[in-house]
């Protein structure tokens, strides 16, 4: 049972990554393109059954992941094992600010947390946010794509099929990423033309105020917090 809980836990969050992912592939055609692309994935995943399919699937993983290291009796391990866990302990601290500054900000203060809006944040004040984003996608795919792996390794028709799933796991976060590098640039190309380019796009996006923004952030800081602490108990 916990086998098959992680398994489609796992699954459904994977997904979830892939769809994000092509999303903003999308941005290497055109910034309307992307938005258009973001209006389906948001449709779909803003459903009340895939929010809550993908919240308990966030949930249980992490359950079971703390239950997995519980239950080792020493950290000595395969190297790409290793590799999966420190990939996983990465994914909270580095997706928590996006992750709350999105979903949470749009639910709870309205805000309209478009792909210019999210951009234009991440691109116009602080660099270091880009930086950041970028490394979310490769630890969030990396992590995916190696239990991927160590689940179908042991199928038969896996040895045939694994060259083209590398090469496609290679070759959908590169055109993610060149989506959203196009994105950025986009904006900070806007922002040289017009310096109070960002300003109106808060203004129209309804961003949070000052004070709102330090509640999400202590909220951030508790969520990072609260994981290291439990992983340390554990």
């Amino acid at each position: 049972m916990v086998r098959r809980l992680r398994l489609i836990s796992g699954l459904t969050l994977f997904f979830y990554v892939l769809t994000h992912l092509l999303n903003m592939a999308l941005g290497v055609v055109s910034f309307p393109v992307l938005e258009a692309g973001r209006e389906v994935f948001v449709a779909f995943w803003r459903g009340l059954v895939p929010t809550v399919l993908l919240y308990t699937a966030l949930l249980v993983h992490l359950s079971l992941a703390y239950y997995a290291i519980f239950k080792r009796e020493r950290l000595a391990m395969p190297p790409l094992d290793a590799l999966r866990y420190l990939f996983g302990v990465l994914i909270i601290p580095l997706a928590a600010l996006h992750i709350l500054g999105t979903r949470l900000v749009h639910e709870i203060y309205g805000v309209d947390d478009s792909y210019l809006y999210i951009v234009a944040v991440q691109w116009g004040f602080n660099l270091r946010d880009a930086l950041q984003q970028t490394l979310l996608v490769l630890v969030v795919w990396t992590h995916g794509c190696i239990g991927l792996h160590l689940w179908l390794r042991l199928k038969r028709w896996y040895p045939r099929f694994a060259p083209y799933g590398l090469a496609s796991a290679v070759l959908l976060p590169t055109l993610a990423l060149a989506g959203y590098l196009a994105a950025g640039r986009e904006v900070l190309r806007r922002v040289a033309a017009n310096p109070d380019y960002i300003a109106e796009i808060l203004v129209l996006s309804n961003a949070p105020s000052t004070a709102e923004r330090d509640d999400v952030l202590a909220l951030r800081d508790g969520v990072v917090i609260g994981f290291f602490v439990l992983l340390a108990l554990t």
